[in-house]
Formats: structure tokens, sequence, C-alpha cells
């Protein structure tokens, strides 16, 4: 699987691709599963769908009618018409004069996604609180120790995550590798930054 990591430390960002962490929006583009009336027709006969373009409409309709195959739609703007074609009727199609014969590619369109978040609100004293509606591939994984999520300077409290001392992060991993895009987001706050050498990164 393709996991990302990141250490939850710094401000909002937004991230295109199969990156992100923490609050998750993850889009993902679906192919509609159920069959399409294409898929029917094509189960039933063998048929395709074919684009039937001529010098003007009626000759294209008059075109598939001949052979025995029926007009889908009229695309009158190309001067074609849209018809359901067994192979014998495709071929014969084709050699008639004055007729272009073009497979019918079906378009689907991206615009709907599913939305899930990957979501910890620190609620919980613990390294493995989950409430999004998607599963974290793993538990948070403190960065320079590992006495857990009550003590030491990494600690999750009264629903907040505090990270003090250097050299001191967590991180955990989601799989986003069927991702169309996702959003990283959480609060914070600052306290006891006393020097300008003081910091909290970021990564993912």
């Amino acid at each position: 699987m393709n996991h990302q990591r990141a250490s939850r430390q710094t401000h909002n960002r937004r991230f295109v691709g199969p990156h992100a962490l923490i609050l998750l929006v993850v889009l993902c583009a679906l192919m509609v599963g159920a069959k399409t009336e294409r898929d029917r027709v094509a189960d039933m006969s063998g048929a395709a769908r074919y684009i039937v373009q001529s010098d003007d409409v009626e000759r294209a309709a008059r075109g598939v009618a001949a052979v025995g195959a029926r007009v889908d739609r009229e695309l009158a703007l190309i001067d074609a018409v849209a018809a359901w074609l067994t192979p014998a009727q495709h071929e014969a199609l084709v050699a008639r004069a004055g007729l272009r014969v073009y497979a019918d590619q079906e378009i689907r369109s991206a615009d709907t996604f599913v939305v899930g978040t990957a979501l910890d609100d620190f609620s919980f004293d613990s390294l493995s609180n989950s409430i999004g509606t998607m599963s974290w591939s793993e538990d948070w994984q403190e960065v320079g120790e590992s006495d857990g999520a009550a003590v030491g300077n990494v600690q999750i409290d009264n629903g907040q995550l505090s990270i003090a001392a250097p050299n001191r992060g967590i991180q955990r991993a989601v799989d986003l590798s069927s991702a169309h895009e996702a959003t990283l987001e959480f609060d914070f706050r600052r306290k006891s930054f006393d020097s300008v050498d003081d910091f909290v990164a970021i990564e993912v």
C-alpha cells in the first residue's frame, strides 16, 4: 500500500496528489459499478454503439435503417446519428458509400466523489484513537521517545496533543493510494516560544 507519514506539528496546508494527514478529505473519483445501458445491449446481442455520419442527419438515419438497425439518437450538430449495431450491421454500414462510422467512446465524468476523513480529535489519551470515516494504517508513533500518550514530552491530554523539547514529534500513516485529492487541516496553539530558535515543523 501507498503510505504517507506526517509529524503533527504546524499550520494548515493543502496538498493535491497522494499526500496528507490528520484531517484528511479524500476525494476519490469512482467508476459506476452498475451496468450501463450500453453494457446491457451489448450483452444481449453482441452489439456496440456507433456514430454514423453523413452529409445530413436524414441520410445517416436512412443508412442505419437500411441495415436493419435502429437510430438511438440524432446528432444534428455533426450531421450524424447514434445507433447500436451488430458486427454484421457495422460491416454493412462501413461498406456503404457516403457514410462514416465511428465507435462511440463513452465519456464518464469524474464529478462524483466519495468524501472520507481520517481523523483524531485527541478526545482520548490514546495513540490509537480514530473517529473518522477512514481507518488509519497504524497508531500514532512517537518520535524521540516511546513512553506512551500520558507521559513524556509528547503527550495527548484533555483533547490536545502537546510536543515539547528538541527532536520530539509524532507521526501516523494513512493509505492514499486511491485518493484524487487530499486536504490536511488542524488547529494549533503556541506556548513558551521564548527564542527565535524555537519552532515546530510539519512534514508530509
